[in-house]
């Protein structure tokens, strides 16, 4: 049995956890966030067909806030802050056509995540990561590095080679 089928089995019907899972590609331009992509288009229902307007509403959505009562005011600051992650993830997965500050990139990304795992327990598969881009594993380690409560689980599956540089290793939980 080979790895990716070995962990999508070990994945498969985790009762109530969402499932998130992105592909290092070994070739091509403009793919160094590619897997995060993947990861933020199954999250928000984003079908490769979406025009990036769609797209952008569908990620808006997933960022919506599910415990906002009727009566809070809109405006507020964590609708701001939900509206600037949805910005600069959509500059980082190619919705926008201006990339937004590299700084802020994974910290959109961690809120994501952790806004994500706050509505219920979540893992996050990479798979192939002995083809990842220097930034995607800068991005990962910031990630998983400085990522706050709730916990999530990381599976970062390196394929036949073993890291070199960034993240000690698979299975950051």
């Amino acid at each position: 049995m080979g790895k990716t089928r070995l962990i999508g089995e070990a994945v498969t019907d985790l009762p109530g956890a969402t499932v998130l899972r992105g592909r290092c590609l070994s070739y091509g331009e403009g793919i160094t966030y590619w897997p995060v992509a993947e990861l933020v288009r199954q999250a928000a229902g984003i079908a490769d067909t979406d025009p990036p307007a769609e797209a952008v509403a569908r990620l808006r959505r997933l960022l919506t806030d599910d415990r906002r009562g009727p009566g809070d005011p809109p405006g507020s600051p964590e609708e701001r802050e939900r509206e600037h992650i949805a910005a600069r993830i959509a500059q980082l997965i190619g919705l926008e056509a201006r990339p937004g500050p590299a700084e802020e990139a994974a910290w959109a990304f961690r809120r994501l995540l952790e806004l994500l795992a706050g509505r219920g327990p979540l893992v996050v598969v990479l798979d192939d990561l002995h083809w990842a881009e220097p930034g995607l594993l800068d991005l990962v380690e910031q990630v998983a590095g400085y990522a706050a409560a709730p916990p999530s689980c990381w599976w970062p599956w390196p394929g036949p080679s073993s890291w070199s540089s960034g993240p000690a290793g698979p299975g950051a939980c």
